[in-house]
């Protein structure tokens, strides 16, 4: 709470949600986690990488967008 707090101050957004929400209603969301060991570890950081290889592919990433528009504009 005190760091969205702090973002939103220095945002001057008051009050404005920081976090994802509904994260934990996708199946391999890691979401909030403890890292209690190696395989914990593990698992996190192939889940990171694995999400940054997607993103390039990813509808919702706005470079992708701006490719998808020239396309469409292309006859």
């Amino acid at each position: 709470m005190n760091v969205a707090k702090q973002i939103n101050i220095s945002r001057n957004t008051p009050g404005q949600p920081i976090w994802q929400r509904n994260y934990d209603a996708y199946p391999d969301a890691i979401g909030e986690h403890i890292i209690r060991n190696d395989k914990s570890l593990h698992r996190i950081r192939q889940y990171i990488i694995q999400n940054l290889i997607r993103w390039q592919n990813d509808q919702e990433n706005p470079d992708n967008q701006l490719v998808t528009l020239k396309k469409k504009r292309t006859p």
